[in-house]
Parts: structure tokens; C-alpha cells; sequence
């Protein structure tokens, strides 16, 4: 089995992969890790649905005061904090996973700056019977390495989420594709950096399904390969790429 990575440039700029990187991993390499720190060591968070920000001295701001915000994350630079304003809770929770509701415009992912100013609506809900359409909730939220784009989860379909990427310098939103969870691989510092790990669902052609982890250029158009046959959550991913990825 070829256990390498060709060393072939394929994710680090704004195209779509051109060439495929080969690799293979064996079951059961991946071991449970923490999430890899941000490039600042300040952190922001949500706590009673306001957004707080954790600077380096250890001093805490709030951000927000409405008590509907929440999943923030901070932008690369460490200027521009993005979070999900919350419109309506009230959705069945066992439709969430696939299911905006009937008030999916009241859900908002918004920014704000650091020092508390100059927050502003990216994109608002959107209410819609396509899973393809319909917009909410703005999960999971990950930069690309140079803060141009930010990729996040709505709910999808029945047996997936939907991946989707918001551009800042077009302002423009787009579905991606599915995924049960994603890590962008923003902290490599060489071939794949910003390429998309993305965990999804799929069928044997004899019967049954898995969930595996697959690698993919930052469009999702291009699928380069497996990074793990087994059911394992995002830290893991992190973990076992940053031993092929980081020099």
C-alpha cells in the first residue's frame, strides 16, 4: 500500500485542485487530540448567548449583548470575530439536523470587530423545501488561512449537513456540497494547506454505508483521497494531518 503524500502543490491557492495527491492510512492511526490553536493565542466564546472575547492578558469583552449569539469564531488576523444570531428556537429538535423551519430568515450570521464595533449582517436565512436552498443555523464555522473565506454547516439532508462557503470579498454564499463535519486545513504550511477534510456519508455497493474522512481541494470538486476509514471526529483529523501537512 503507497503510505506516502505526493509532494504536488494542490490546495494552497484559489483554484480548483488540477492534480491529486495520493495517500493511504491505515485503520486506527488517529488518536484523540485537541483542536488546533488559532495563529493569536486570544479566543472568543458564547456564554448565556452573548460573545465574549478572551484577549491574550487574560482579559474577557463582551462583544454582543443580545442573548441570541452564539458559535463565534475569530477571523486569522484576530481582528473580526463572525457568530450565529439566533431568530427562532423553537424548531422540533429532532428535524434540525436536515430542517430549517418555517422562520429561517429570522437566523442571521453576523460580524463585529474586536473591539466591539462595527458589527454588520453577512447573510441572513433563507426558508426554502430544497435542502439545497434553505439557509440557517451557520455551524461549525472555519477560516481559510488568509481570512478570504469562511466555510460553515446548515442542516442538509437526512444523512448529512450541507457544507457551505462564504467569500468576503464578493460577499457572495455558496453550497459546497455534504458533509457530516469538515476541518479546513488552514494551519498546513505546504501542500494541502486550506484543502477540506470533510466526513461523509456513503454506500457499498453490496449494502451498508460508512462514514469515512476524505481530503478534497477548497471547492469540494476534487476528492484527493482518504484520510481515515474509521468514524473519527474532527480533532483527530487534526491531529493525524498535521503530521503529514506542517514542517
Amino acid at each position: 500500500m503507497d503510505g506516502g503524500l505526493r509532494a504536488t502543490p494542490v490546495c494552497g491557492g484559489e483554484d480548483a485542485v488540477t492534480s491529486f495527491g495520493r495517500f493511504a492510512c491505515a485503520v486506527g492511526l488517529l488518536v484523540v487530540a485537541s483542536r488546533a490553536a488559532a495563529e493569536t493565542k486570544s479566543r472568543v466564546y458564547a456564554d448565556a448567548g452573548n460573545v465574549y472575547l478572551e484577549d491574550t492578558d487574560g482579559t474577557t469583552k463582551e462583544l454582543t449583548h443580545s442573548g441570541r449569539d452564539q458559535d463565534p469564531a475569530l477571523s486569522p488576523d484576530g481582528k473580526t470575530v463572525v457568530f450565529t444570531h439566533i431568530g427562532d428556537d423553537e424548531r422540533d429538535p429532532k428535524f434540525k439536523w436536515h430542517f430549517c423551519g418555517d422562520h429561517a430568515e429570522r437566523d442571521e450570521l453576523r460580524a463585529i470587530g474586536v473591539t466591539g464595533t462595527r458589527e454588520r449582517l453577512l447573510l441572513r436565512g433563507r426558508t426554502s423545501d430544497d435542502s439545497a436552498t434553505q439557509l440557517c443555523d451557520f455551524t461549525d464555522k472555519q477560516f481559510a488561512s488568509n481570512g478570504g473565506r469562511l466555510y460553515f454547516l446548515t442542516p442538509g439532508w437526512a444523512t448529512s449537513r450541507a457544507l457551505h462557503v462564504y467569500d468576503f470579498r464578493t460577499g457572495g454564499e455558496r453550497l459546497l456540497g455534504g458533509a457530516e463535519q469538515f476541518v479546513v486545513l488552514s494551519f498546513c504550511t505546504h501542500d494541502y494547506r486550506d484543502c477540506l477534510a470533510v466526513q461523509q456519508h456513503r454506500y457499498f455497493i453490496g449494502g451498508g454505508s460508512y462514514d469515512w474522512w476524505w481530503l478534497y481541494d477548497p471547492r469540494l470538486k476534487n476528492e484527493i483521497g482518504a484520510v481515515s476509514t474509521a468514524e473519527n471526529g474532527p480533532q483527530d483529523v487534526i491531529r493525524y494531518a498535521r503530521s503529514w501537512c506542517v514542517e
